[in-house]
C-alpha cells in the first residue's frame, strides 16, 4: 500500500489529472494489492501529458513491482529521483514506502538515488539499511564501504559495517570500527556501544564487553537486542543483581504465543532460563522492587500478556509463588482466557493454602475448556476436598507444614 508515503516534496504535476490520480491512489489503498491494467493505462496517459508528474511515477512503479517487471519499475524510479530536490528528500520518501512494508520499491528508489548521489553518504546508508532487509548482506556491506570512503565522518555508517564484520567473525574490525563512531559522537551513541561489545565478547574480553554494554544499555535499555546481550553477560560474569533488570526486558521482548518452548510447549525458553537461575540467586525483595518498577516502564511499551505469563513461569520455578499469582493475575487481565495461565495460578493459589481462590480460577479453567477431562478433575477433586477439608488428614499436614515451615 501506498497510502501513507509522501510525495509532497517533489513537483506532482498538472491540477488537470489529480482527480484520475486520487482515484487511482484509493484503489490502491483500499484493495492492498496491485494496480489494475485499467489503472496503469490510465498513470501512462497522464504521464504522456504531464511527464513531471511524480506522484504518477511512484503509483506506476508500485504496480510494476508489484508485477515483477522490475526493469520497468527501475525506470520509474530513475524518474523520481531525477525530480527530487535533494539526496535527502529521495531518503525521505523511500523511507516512508519501507515503513509500510513497500521494502523493494524503497531499495529501488535509493539504488536510483546512489546513481545520481553516488557521493551522498547518508543517502549510501540507507541503501544499505534498505539492502540489508531486502537480505542481500554482500550489496549492504559493499555500499558501506563505498560509504564509509566518501565520508568517513558519516555518523552510524562505521557501526554499521562493523555489525556486517562480526557475522563473518572480524572482530578486530569490527571493535576498530564501532570505536571511530564511538568518536564521532561519544555522548549518545548506544549502537555502536553494543556492537562494540558484541566484538569484545567475540575476543573474549569480558569485562571490557561488559564496560560497553552497560552503557549501551544505559542510553537505550529497550532497544532491540541490547537486553538479551547485557543480561546474558551479567549473567555469565556472575552479576546477579545487575542481570535481572535486562534479563526481564529481553523476555519482555521475546514473549509471544509462537516463541514457546519447542520441546513441551511451556513458557520456558533459552531466553528466560538464565533469569530463573538469576532470580533464585537474590534477595525475593529485589525481585519484587526491580519488577515493580520495569512492569510499569514495559506496559507502556508492548501490552503483553505473554511477558507476564513467562516472568510468572520464571518465578514459580525459582520458589517465588506469591509474586508469581501476582504476575499471571497481571496477564489474564490483558488476555483472560488462557488455560497455561489458569492453571498455575489455580496450582499456586492451591500451594499457597489459598483453596477457594484456586477454586475459583480452576471453575474458569473448566469454563474455558469443557471437554477437556482433565480440567475437569481438577475441578471436581478440589470441590471434594474443600467440602471434606476439616477430615482429610493430608490437606490437614499440607496445612501444618504450611504453618510451621
Amino acid at each position: 500500500m501506498l497510502a501513507a508515503t509522501d510525495t509532497g516534496a517533489f513537483a506532482l504535476g498538472a491540477g488537470t489529472s489529480k482527480n484520475d490520480l486520487t482515484s487511482i491512489r484509493n484503489e490502491v489503498q483500499y484493495s492492498g494489492g496491485p494496480v489494475s491494467k485499467e489503472a496503469q493505462d490510465r498513470l501512462e496517459n497522464i504521464l504522456q501529458t504531464d511527464p513531471g508528474n511524480m506522484e504518477a511515477h511512484l503509483l506506476l512503479a508500485f504496480g510494476y513491482v508489484n508485477l515483477y517487471l522490475l526493469d520497468l519499475a527501475r525506470e520509474q524510479c530513475a524518474q523520481i529521483v531525477n525530480g527530487a530536490p535533494s539526496a535527502q528528500k529521495v531518503v525521505d520518501l523511500a523511507q516512508s514506502l519501507i515503513k509500510v512494508n513497500n521494502t523493494r520499491l524503497g531499495c529501488m528508489l535509493l539504488e536510483a538515488g546512489a546513481v545520481r548521489y553516488p557521493s551522498d553518504s547518508a543517502l549510501l546508508a540507507a541503501y544499505a539499511d534498505a539492502s540489508l532487509k531486502m537480505e542481500n548482506r554482500t550489496l549492504a556491506k559493499s555500499i558501506l564501504e563505498r560509504a564509509l570512503a566518501q565520508n568517513p565522518k558519516q555518523v552510524g555508517v562505521p557501526t554499521a559495517l562493523a555489525e556486517l564484520l562480526l557475522q563473518e567473525r572480524k572482530y578486530e574490525e569490527a571493535l576498530q570500527l564501532a570505536d571511530t563512531d564511538i568518536k564521532l559522537r561519544p555522548d549518545f551513541n548506544w549502537h555502536a556501544w553494543q556492537v562494540k561489545g558484541e566484538a569484545l565478547i567475540g575476543l573474549a574480553r569480558y569485562p571490557q564487553a561488559l564496560v560497553c554494554l552497560r552503557k549501551a544499555y544505559a542510553q537505550a535499555p529497550f532497544a532491540l537486542g541490547i537486553a538479551k546481550t547485557y543480561g546474558n553477560l551479567c549473567f555469565w560474569s556472575g552479576h546477579y543483581k545487575e542481570a535481572l533488570e535486562p534479563l526481564l526486558a529481553a523476555v519482555a521482548f521475546s514473549s509471544s504465543p509462537i516463541n514457546l518452548n519447542p520441546e513441551d510447549g511451556s513458557w520456558t525458553t533459552d531466553t528466560n532460563k538464565p533469569l530463573i537461575t538469576v532470580m533464585r540467586m537474590v534477595p525475593k525483595s529485589f525481585v519484587a522492587e526491580k519488577m515493580a518498577g520495569l512492569s510499569d516502564r514495559l506496559d507502556h511499551i508492548i501490552h503483553n500478556a505473554f511477558f507476564h505469563f513467562s516472568v510468572a513461569n520464571a518465578m514459580d520455578q525459582a520458589g517465588l509463588h506469591g509474586q508469581a499469582i501476582d504476575q499471571y493475575k497481571a496477564g489474564l487481565k490483558i488476555y483472560r482466557s488462557d488455560p497455561r495461565a489458569l492453571l498455575a495460578l489455580a496450582r499456586d493459589f492451591e500451594d499457597n493454602g489459598q483453596y477457594t481462590e484456586a477454586e475459583s480460577y480452576y471453575q474458569q479453567l473448566h469454563k474455558e475448556r469443557p471437554t477437556i477431562q482433565e480440567y475437569s478433575e481438577y475441578l471436581s477433586r478440589i470441590r471434594n476436598r474443600l467440602a471434606e477439608r476439616h477430615n482429610d488428614l493430608s490437606w490437614q499436614l499440607k496445612d501444618w507444614l504450611r504453618a510451621h515451615m
